[in-house]
């Protein structure tokens, strides 16, 4: 009883999880292309452990860090007043629906979705908007964690021809021995047949997609932690994508240095060896690269800060005097 005075906002807390553990673990929701329903959380790992699609395998990284930031803030909780709204029953509402309708279905992107909003919704019927504004970082975190597969389709293909025509480009301007067929990129030597010391095909694991949205589930925290004002933070974040880009060209000019120093089989591997060593070290370049990039652009943005705040100083202080 004294534990439930000093926490009044255990029951709801206990309520909501109960609530995801049955969602999510509990009831079998969609079979997809099998012959038998899984529950989200099979899904899901299906995707966070795979061999072969390594796009979402930073998932398993979401619970953790949400439980984390919750944790990290915990004691603002008992600050925070408990005032039910009636909002949050109508996104509960809305949510059960879109459950309804993905089961109906055998959709699991309707469950995704569903959860996430059945949780804004528990929090504020529950907790309250208060509670809902202090945990708004995490439940958006906690929205990283879904693997939205449609999205390889719809952003795969652009981003290998973007990948591409960024690496033709240096190469022109460079003039450097290389040519384009299609989505594959063939050394072009003199005297020499095309493809003869390299045969690099822009695939979809070469296209970024395999690090792009691991590197902005990264860039949402660093944001978050590294600048203060929202739309600073929100511009960071952004700042994820075209910089995974930027990695991701300068990736393939490293596959194709190596393809020319070491051999193609070396450098990207063969038939035995899908992705040689030198290829995944290669990959963790495009990580590195975006995370450096984040740095400077948040150092850049805090000297313009500090800037801007020394000058409305300097300014206001002869106007006071």
């Amino acid at each position: 009883m004294v534990e439930a005075k000093q926490r009044p906002w255990l029951p709801s807390v206990i309520g909501i999880a109960l609530s995801l553990v049955l969602l999510i673990v509990v009831l079998p929701y969609a079979a997809g292309y099998s012959d038998y329903r899984k529950t989200l959380l099979q899904l899901m790992l299906v995707h966070w452990f795979s061999s072969e699609l390594t796009t979402w395998q930073y998932g398993v990284l979401v619970p953790p860090v949400v439980i984390w930031l919750i944790w990290n803030q915990s004691q603002r909780f008992a600050l925070l007043p408990l005032r039910s709204h009636w909002s949050g029953l109508a996104l509960i509402l809305i949510g059960l629906t879109f459950y309804w309708v993905g089961y109906k279905a055998s959709n699991y992107y309707f469950g995704y979705l569903a959860v996430q909003l059945f949780v804004a919704g528990s929090i504020m019927w529950g907790l309250g908007v208060a509670w809902m504004r202090a945990l708004i970082f995490p439940w958006i975190v906690f929205g990283m964690m879904w693997p939205l597969r449609f999205l390889e389709d719809r952003l795969g293909f652009p981003m290998r021809m973007i990948s591409q025509d960024g690496v033709m480009a240096i190469a022109q301007a460079l003039k450097l021995p290389i040519t384009a067929e299609g989505t594959t990129l063939l050394s072009a030597t003199t005297n020499q047949p095309p493809g003869s010391w390299m045969t690099l095909q822009v695939e979809g694991q070469c296209s970024g997609m395999n690090t792009l949205f691991a590197l902005m589930f990264a860039s949402l925290i660093y944001a978050y932690h590294a600048q203060k004002s929202f739309w600073r933070r929100v511009v960071l974040f952004l700042c994820s994508i075209p910089l995974a880009l930027l990695g991701n060209v300068i990736r393939i000019w490293v596959l194709i240095a190596g393809c020319a120093v070491f051999g193609q089989e070396f450098a990207v591997g063969n038939e035995e060896i899908e992705m040689s060593g030198y290829h995944l070290l290669a990959g963790l370049l495009v990580f590195l690269i975006a995370m450096e990039g984040l740095r400077q652009i948040s150092k850049w943005m805090n000297r313009r800060r500090n800037g801007i705040q020394s000058r409305t100083t300097r300014i206001s202080k002869p106007l006071q005097a």
